[in-house]
């Protein structure tokens, strides 16, 4: 029973999630769209985006949390995460024309980007684990300073 109750809560994670991603997604095509000199963004480009949102969130739960994958270390579930969600965006990249396929400064550029939001992504998220940790540390250090007393 209790693993049903894991995979519905963590069934509704994956809203959270996409936004996140989609949000952090809309801030990079800003900043690229930018540098590129890119006026705007086409709503099927949105809808790509959020697809592929979408499916990073699910693949991040299949990754990062223990209801499908028992006790794996850390950098394992970051390649699991990692390759599958690259080839989901390569895959789109490749079905949408998202740059001059045969050119190979684009794809320097794509798995620069790639990697760099992966990076910053990773990195905030340890930040946020790192404080959440602390936070609930204190908490049980508080418990067990009263149940002492």
């Amino acid at each position: 029973m209790k693993n049903i109750k894991d995979i519905i809560y963590t069934m509704y994670q994956i809203p959270k999630y996409t936004s996140y991603s989609f949000s952090m997604s809309m801030v990079v095509f800003i900043i690229v769209g930018m540098i590129a000199g890119m006026e705007g963004m086409p709503i099927s480009m949105m809808i790509q985006l959020l697809i592929i949102c979408i499916i990073a969130s699910i693949l991040q739960m299949i990754a990062f949390t223990d209801i499908f994958i028992k006790k794996l270390v850390y950098t394992k579930r970051l390649a699991i995460f990692m390759f599958p969600f690259l080839a989901v965006i390569t895959a789109f990249a490749l079905k949408y024309n998202w740059f001059p396929i045969r050119n190979i400064g684009s794809w320097i550029l794509f798995i620069g980007i790639f990697v760099t939001c992966f990076i910053v992504s990773t990195i905030l998220f340890e930040i946020h684990f790192k404080i959440t940790g602390d936070k609930y540390t204190g908490i049980l250090n508080e418990y067990k300073n009263r149940k002492k007393d």
